[in-house]
């Protein structure tokens, strides 16, 4: 199944489709300690990293396995994060959210408007009947997002691969 990325807006933010030219913009947060600081990923170590995992989304996209926007804010134009929807359910009811955003713009209300535009799309255009988060239980700001765009703890999942960090919160919107 191919998805269309559409585009989103909020008040101060685009949402668009990644492309080569964010490359850069990938690089400086896939390689921002602060931003991975949750995340079981290893830390990019170069602007090639960037493009290869741009590669990955919009192949991932084209195949109809997630949604993927950059996030832009309006004033200049520039790449702050990204946010997503993806582990699509086979059946195409149920998706995982998903986002990042660069040190600078934390405590400023952007990932606010960026998952209040996605949860709208996911539901609205979408069709999903419930999309997940999971995120670290020491990421208090990730958890209070969640919990003021009506997500509920649903439990703990373990992550063999992640001993350093071992408890996630499962948390369900529908």
């Amino acid at each position: 199944m191919t998805i269309k990325q559409t585009v989103l807006s909020t008040p101060r933010l685009t949402l668009r489709a990644l492309t080569e030219a964010d490359a850069e913009g990938i690089f400086l947060q896939r390689s921002n300690p602060q931003v991975s600081k949750y995340l079981d990923r290893p830390l990019a170590e170069s602007i090639d990293d960037g493009r290869l995992f741009i590669q990955k989304v919009v192949e991932s996209v084209a195949a109809g396995g997630s949604y993927y926007w950059a996030m832009l804010a309006s004033d200049p134009p520039r790449l702050i994060g990204t946010i997503c929807l993806w582990n699509i359910s086979d059946d195409r009811k149920s998706a995982d959210i998903g986002y990042e955003l660069l040190p600078d713009y934390h405590g400023q209300g952007f990932m606010q408007e960026s998952v209040e535009a996605v949860l709208q799309f996911g539901y609205e255009q979408a069709g999903f009947k419930k999309i997940y988060a999971e995120t670290h239980e020491e990421n208090v700001a990730s958890i209070r997002l969640l919990l003021r765009n009506g997500f509920k703890k649903e439990g703990y999942l373990y992550e063999k691969e992640a001993p350093k960090r071992p408890f996630w919160f499962r948390i369900l919107k529908s």
